[in-house]
């Protein structure tokens, strides 16, 4: 009897130890991942949507941070749409230009926004869910008046405008403030963003340099207002346009050139190419030949009156005869 006794308490106290342990496997929360350069570059340019805590080994608000963002992955974990990550490598975040860490940035398709609230997983989470798409318009050669209506100041509302060039270092860091800048500005301001390799009329028009990037402006009312402060975060930004552009000196928005401006200017550059090497007199010359042709067979049309009537070398004998 107390050999059975025994046995049906090693059983039971068997089950008792594996319920535990079943407990206890259950109880422990997932795991964050830690992800490299490497892999962090890559569902960059795969253009996943994940969110990023960067920290580095020793931050004291990393630490803080840390039971918010796991309650944020926890959220998140059910949700294969949005991966949630961190990484501590300290080249990663000069690589990027982070000015401090902890920074939490959300990555949509490619682009980023850097978070800017409370330390909180409601907080956190509440944003990455108001920023899944981006707010920032990317305006091109050919629409870039008919959005904006910069030198009408119609109706389409007030612009921020970002000209930069995805090789500009200095273009790439402002990306995420930019962004958290365009989220705060919703519903009140504009903001867009144009790449002047893709779209170079818009760099000519508004005479920007690459040397200058990135070149903010504010368009309201048919007039343009540079933003020439040296603070580049998202406050300062959205200050100025809603109130620090007051300050600033504004100009009328040149309008877009014609085709006829467009014209001229290319018959000008093909002459300044045609004439820029060797016999260029002789090309100068034959080039104002040609526009001295040109210029006689225009003016004959002109003088000439269609469906039959008299030409200016009849009207010209007609009122020799009358004399």
């Amino acid at each position: 009897m107390a050999t059975y006794t025994t046995a049906h308490l090693c059983v039971f106290f068997s089950l008792l130890w594996a319920a535990f342990i079943t407990c206890q496997v259950e109880e422990q929360p997932f795991v964050l991942s830690f992800i490299n350069r490497q892999r962090f570059q890559e569902m960059v340019e795969s253009g996943e949507h994940f969110l990023v805590n960067f920290g580095t080994i020793g931050c004291i608000r990393c630490k803080d941070l840390e039971p918010h963002y796991q309650s944020v992955f926890d959220h998140y974990r059910s949700n294969p749409s949005i991966g949630v990550y961190k990484t501590n490598d300290i080249n990663l975040v000069r690589q990027l230009g982070l000015p401090k860490v902890p920074a939490v940035m959300l990555y949509r398709h490619g682009i980023p926004i850097l978070y800017e609230g409370t330390i909180t997983a409601e907080d956190i989470t509440q944003w990455v869910d108001d920023n899944i798409e981006s707010f920032t318009t990317h305006l091109k050669d050919d629409d870039f008046e008919h959005l904006t209506q910069s030198s009408t100041g119609a109706t389409t509302g007030d612009w921020l405008v970002k000209f930069c060039d995805t090789d500009s270092a200095k273009c790439v860091s402002i990306l995420p403030v930019w962004e958290s800048a365009a989220y705060k500005l919703k519903g009140q301001v504009n903001v867009a963003s144009v790449n002047i390799t893709e779209n170079p009329k818009l760099a000519k028009r508004f005479k920007v340099l690459t040397e200058d990037l990135p070149v903010i402006i504010f368009f309201r009312h048919g007039k343009q207002y540079a933003y020439t402060i040296s603070a580049r975060d998202s406050a300062s930004l959205v200050t100025f346009s809603l109130t620090g552009y007051k300050h600033a000196q504004g100009i009328d928005v040149m309008p877009p050139p014609s085709p006829f401006d467009e014209l001229t200017e290319s018959i000008a550059l093909q002459i300044k190419t045609l004439t820029s090497g060797e016999g260029s007199s002789t090309v100068l010359l034959l080039v104002g030949g040609a526009f001295a042709l040109i210029f006689i067979v225009v003016l004959f049309c002109l003088c000439c009156r269609g469906g039959g009537g008299k030409t200016l070398m009849e009207e010209l004998g007609k009122t020799k005869k009358s004399v």
